[in-house]
C-alpha cells in the first residue's frame, strides 16, 4: 500500500466507527512502518490546514483539530457539491461553503473518541444560506464517521417541512447510506431504535422544537442504551436563539431541559445556527449544563451576492473602519407617512382589534402596484420563476386575516383600471422607481417592455394569509406563482419566500433579534437586484441602520478576539444598545453584565442630531464658541492649517475641554460610549494618571467659495460652514449624517507644520494614523455644518433641513500603556425605555400560538 491508500484506509476505518489507534494498528499490518508514518504526517498536515482555514473562529483552550478535510472517495460531500453547483451556486460561494463547513466539522468532537460533548455556535446572516452550510457540515460529518443527525428546525410545521424537503433533496441522494427517521412527518415512531441505530446507516431526523416531539425523541433514544453508548451524534439547532435557551430563573424551560437531556449522551456534538446570536452569547458561560458555545464560535462571511442588513440600510462607521468606508445602503426603502400607520397596522389591544377595520392606504397601494410592475419587469427579462410580496403588520392572526380585505380591494381596483387601459398611474410609478437602484450589468426595464406582462401578472396574483390559524397554505408548485403573503411569526423564522420582491413592514417589535428575523427581504436576488423595495416607517428605517451597525461591530469583536487568541470563555462579546430597542427579550438576557471599554487609540464622532430643535442646536454652537474663546483667553493662538479652512489651537488645558463636554449635548441614539458621563469619566481617570491634561482643538471649516455661508465660532474671522447631508430616513426629528470626520483629520494637528507627514497620511490606514498620535495629548475636532446642506446627487441622502446650523464633534484619543476602562453598556435596557405593555401582549400572543401548536402535536401523539 502506498501513502494515499494508507490514508484512505485509516480514514475509512475511523468513519466506520473505529478508533484512531485501531486504524493505525490495521494500517501497520498492510503497509510498511515508513508508509504509515508518512500517512500520519500527511494527516497531521491536512488537519492543521483545515484548522487554519480563512474563516473567523474562536476556539476553546487546547483545541486540537482531528478532521483532515473532504476526500475524493467520500460519499456525501462530493455529491452535495455537485448538486449545489448544478443548482447554480457560483464557484466562489461554493468554495466559501467548503471552507467554512470544513472548519466547523474540525471543531466537532472526534467521532473516534470514547466520549465528547461539544458546544458550538455558527453566526450567519438572515436568509444567507445557513441551511446550505449546515447541510454541508452534515455531509462532511457523515463522511467522517458521525451516524445520527438531528436537525431542530424551529417551532412551525411549515418550516420543519421545508427543511425536511431541502435535506432530502440535497443530502439523501445516496439512499443506501441513509435511514430517514422523519420522511413522513415530524418525529413519531420510526421503528426499533436498537436495530436501526446498531446498523451502519446514517440516520436523519428533522424535528420541531416542540415538547411532545422532543420528549418522544428522547424516549426513543433511551430505548437503545447499548447503541447510543458508541454512537456519534450531531445535533444542529436551526434558529438556536428561539426556544432552546433557558428563560426561567429557577426552573429550566421544558424545551430547554429536553434539549439538554438530548445532549446528555456519551458522544454528542451541538451546533447552534443563527443570524441573531444576541441571546446565545448572553447564556451563562459558567454552567456546564447550558448551551453557551464554550468550544467554538464561527462567523460566516456574507456572500458577495447576498443582500443583507448593511447592503440595504447601510450602517454607522465603527472605530476600526477606514475613513473611505462608505455604507449608505441602497435606495430601496420607501417610507410610510405616520398618518397612515394607524389605518393599516392593527391595534395591540384585543378589545380594539375586534372592531378594527383596515383601510387601503396610499402607501399600500404603491407597494402592491410596484410589486405587479416589478414582477412584470422580471418577466420582461426572461425570469419566469416565483414572485412574492410580504405584508407583515402584526403577529396577531386576526389582524393578519383582516388585512386581506384592503389588499384584495387594491388588486381589484388595479385590475379594473388596467382593463380600461388606465395605466398612467402605473407608468408614473415606474418612471419614479426604475433608475433608483443602479446595478452593474442590469439595464433598467422600460415601461413599454414590461407592460405586455402586466395582464398575466394580475391574473396570476393570489393573496395568502399564512399563519397557524389560516386554511391557506404557502406552497410553491412547479408552475411559477405570483403571491402576496400576509403573515407574522411563521414567516419571520426561517420560512423562505421564493422570489421576494416587495416587503411592506410595520411590525411594532423592539428587540434586535425579533426585528432582524422579520427581515425576509434579505437574501439573494440574482438578476433582479435593482427591483426589491421595502416599505416601512422612518423609525424602523433608523432602527435597521442601527442593527446593521450592531451586527458589524459584533463580528468585528469576534475577529479581534480570534487575533488575540481568546476563547469564548475568556471574553464575552459586547453588544451595543439603542435608546428605543432591547437586545433580546428580557427572559433571554441570561448572564448579561455591564461591559467596560477603553477609548485608548480610538476616535469617536457625533453622527445624530436633533436638526429640528433650534434651541438644542444653538446651545451646542455656543458650547463650541465658549471653548474656542476660553482657549484664546488662556493665551492659545489659533494657527491656520495651510489652505484648508481649518484652524488649530494647541495645548488647550483639559479643564476647557471638560467644560465643553459638560455643555455639549450628544444625541441619545449615539453609541452609549459617546455620552457626557462616559467621556468625562474616562478623561478624569486618565488625568489621574497624568494623561490627557493637554488637548489640541481643531476647528474644521470650509474654504471660501461662491454661495458658501460662514459662522462666528470665536476666532479672529468667520469660519466657513461645511456641507454634510443626511441619510434619507424620512422627516423625523433626528438627522443621521453617518460620518463627519475625514482620514486626514486624525492627525491634522500633527501634519499642520509637517508637509511630509501630511502627504504620507494619504497612504496610511486608519489604524496606522491612530497609532502615530503622540501619547498623552488628545484631539478634539469641531465641525460647523450648514443647516442648508444638500447632497451632491439623488439617492439615499437628502438635504439636512436643520432649523439652525449644526456643530458636530470628533474626538481622537491617543494610545496609552496604562488605560483605565470605563463601564459603558449593560446588556439590558431600562424597562422605562420601552413599551412594557406591548412586550407583554406580544409575549402572551406568542405563548398562545406555541400552546396551540403543542396541543395539535399532542392530539396526534403516538404511543
Amino acid at each position: 500500500m502506498d501513502v494515499e491508500e494508507t490514508v484512505e484506509l485509516i480514514e475509512a476505518l475511523k468513519a466506520g466507527g473505529r478508533t484512531h489507534e485501531y486504524a493505525l494498528k490495521m494500517a501497520r499490518k498492510l503497509a510498511s512502518e515508513n508508509t504509515v508514518a508518512a500517512a500520519q504526517r500527511r494527516l497531521d498536515q491536512d488537519r492543521e490546514r483545515v484548522a487554519n482555514l480563512d474563516v473567523t473562529a474562536l476556539d476553546c483552550q487546547g483545541f486540537k483539530s482531528w478532521y483532515a478535510g473532504p476526500r475524493a472517495w467520500h460519499a456525501d460531500w462530493p455529491g452535495l457539491a455537485r448538486s449545489l453547483r448544478e443548482g447554480g451556486l457560483s464557484d466562489e460561494d461554493l468554495n466559501e461553503i467548503d471552507r467554512s463547513s470544513s472548519k466547523i466539522v474540525s471543531r466537532l468532537g472526534d467521532p473516534g473518541a470514547a466520549e465528547f460533548g461539544t458546544r458550538g455556535l455558527v453566526l450567519g446572516h438572515v436568509q444567507s444560506g445557513k441551511t446550505t452550510n449546515y447541510t454541508a457540515v452534515t455531509a462532511k460529518a457523515s463522511d467522517a464517521g458521525y451516524r445520527l443527525f438531528i436537525v431542530l428546525s424551529g417551532m412551525h410545521n411549515a418550516l420543519r417541512d421545508q427543511t425536511q424537503q431541502r435535506l432530502e433533496h440535497d443530502l439523501l441522494r445516496e439512499q443506501e447510506r441513509w435511514f430517514n427517521l422523519t420522511h413522513d412527518g415530524d418525529f413519531g415512531n420510526p421503528g426499533n431504535a436498537a436495530a436501526i441505530l446498531a446498523g451502519k446507516l446514517r440516520c436523519l431526523a428533522v424535528v420541531k422544537k416542540n415538547v411532545h416531539r422532543l420528549r418522544r425523541l428522547n424516549k426513543w433514544l433511551d430505548s437503545a442504551p447499548d447503541a447510543i453508548r458508541t454512537l456519534p451524534i450531531l445535533v444542529i439547532d436551526d434558529e438556536s436563539d428561539q426556544a432552546s435557551i433557558d428563560v426561567g430563573d429557577d426552573e429550566r424551560s421544558t424545551i430547554s431541559e429536553l434539549l439538554r437531556r438530548l445532549l446528555d449522551r456519551p458522544k454528542a456534538a451541538y451546533v447552534g445556527y443563527t443570524a441573531t446570536p444576541f441571546a446565545n452569547v448572553l447564556i451563562d458561560p459558567h454552567s456546564d449544563e447550558d448551551l453557551y458555545p464554550r468550544d467554538f464560535i464561527v462567523a460566516l462571511r456574507q456572500p458577495y451576492s447576498h443582500m443583507g442588513t448593511e447592503t440595504i440600510f447601510g450602517r454607522e462607521p465603527l472605530s476600526q473602519d477606514e475613513f473611505f468606508f462608505e455604507s449608505d445602503g441602497r435606495d430601496i426603502v420607501r417610507h410610510l407617512p405616520e398618518d397612515e400607520v394607524d389605518d393599516i397596522r392593527p391595534p395591540t389591544q384585543t378589545d380594539q382589534l375586534a372592531s378594527w377595520e383596515p383601510y387601503p392606504v396610499p402607501s399600500l397601494k404603491d407597494a402592491i402596484r410596484y410589486f405587479i410592475l416589478a414582477t412584470a419587469a422580471r418577466r420582461a427579462r426572461g425570469q419566469s420563476g416565483h414572485s412574492s410580496m410580504l405584508i407583515h403588520t402584526t403577529m396577531r392572526v386576526l389582524g393578519q386575516a383582516r388585512t386581506r380585505a384592503p389588499v384584495q380591494e387594491i388588486l381589484a381596483e388595479t385590475k379594473e383600471r388596467y382593463a380600461k387601459g388606465e395605466v398612467a398611474d402605473l407608468r408614473s410609478l415606474w418612471a419614479s422607481e426604475r433608475h433608483r437602484v443602479p446595478v452593474k450589468g442590469l439595464r433598467p426595464v422600460t415601461f413599454d417592455e414590461l407592460a405586455v406582462h402586466i395582464g398575466a401578472v394580475l391574473r396570476q396574483c393570489r393573496v395568502i394569509v399564512e399563519n397557524s390559524a389560516s386554511e391557506d397554505t404557502l406552497e410553491y408548485a412547479e408552475e411559477p406563482q405570483v403571491v402576496i403573503v400576509i403573515g407574522g411569526n411563521t414567516l419571520s423564522r426561517g420560512l423562505t419566500l421564493e422570489g421576494l420582491v416587495v416587503s411592506y413592514f410595520l411590525r411594532s417589535a423592539t428587540a434586535y433579534d425579533t426585528l432582524l428575523q422579520m427581515g425576509r427581504w434579505f437574501g439573494y436576488r440574482r438578476g433582479y437586484e435593482d427591483l426589491p423595495r421595502v416599505w416601512m416607517t422612518t423609525e424602523l428605517h433608523d432602527w435597521f441602520i442601527h442593527l446593521a451597525t450592531v451586527e458589524a461591530e459584533l463580528r468585528t469583536e469576534i475577529e479581534r478576539y480570534e487575533r488575540e487568541q481568546l476563547t469564548p470563555l475568556d471574553y464575552a462579546v459586547r453588544i451595543r444598545q439603542h435608546s428605543g430597542m432591547t437586545v433580546t427579550s428580557r427572559a433571554k438576557m441570561g448572564s448579561a453584565r455591564p461591559a467596560r471599554v477603553s477609548f485608548a487609540g480610538e476616535r469617536v464622532q457625533s453622527l445624530f442630531f436633533h436638526h429640528r430643535d433650534p434651541e438644542w442646536l444653538a446651545r451646542n454652537l455656543e458650547a463650541g464658541r465658549a471653548l474656542v474663546r476660553a482657549a484664546v483667553r488662556h493665551g492659545v493662538r489659533p494657527e491656520a492649517v495651510r489652505n484648508t479652512g481649518q484652524r488649530l489651537l494647541r495645548d488647550v488645558p483639559v479643564d476647557h475641554v471638560r467644560r465643553f463636554l459638560r455643555t455639549y449635548s450628544f444625541h441619545e441614539n449615539h453609541h452609549p460610549r459617546l455620552s457626557q458621563q462616559t467621556l468625562l469619566k474616562y478623561i478624569s481617570r486618565q488625568n489621574n494618571r497624568g494623561d490627557l491634561r493637554k488637548w489640541n482643538v481643531l476647528v474644521v471649516g470650509a474654504t471660501s467659495g461662491e454661495g458658501r455661508r460662514d459662522i462666528d465660532l470665536g476666532l479672529d474671522g468667520r469660519t466657513g460652514l461645511l456641507t454634510r447631508s443626511r441619510l434619507r430616513t424620512g422627516g423625523g426629528s433626528s438627522a443621521n449624517l453617518k460620518a463627519i470626520m475625514s482620514r486626514t483629520d486624525l492627525i491634522a494637528d500633527l501634519a499642520a507644520g509637517d508637509d511630509e507627514l501630511a502627504h504620507a497620511a494619504q497612504a496610511r490606514s486608519t489604524v496606522q494614523l491612530l497609532r502615530s498620535r503622540p501619547r498623552g495629548t488628545g484631539l478634539l475636532a469641531l465641525y460647523p455644518i450648514d443647516r442648508n446642506s444638500a447632497p451632491a446627487k439623488r439617492g439615499v441622502r437628502e438635504p439636512l433641513g436643520a432649523l439652525e446650523d449644526v456643530l458636530g464633534v470628533g474626538i481622537v484619543f491617543p494610545d496609552t500603556d496604562e488605560t483605565t476602562p470605563v463601564e459603558y453598556v449593560e446588556a439590558g435596557l431600562d424597562p422605562d425605555a420601552v413599551d412594557a405593555r406591548r412586550q407583554r401582549e406580544e409575549s402572551s400572543a406568542l405563548a398562545g400560538e406555541i400552546e396551540a401548536l403543542n396541543r395539535l402535536d399532542e392530539q396526534d401523539d403516538v404511543p
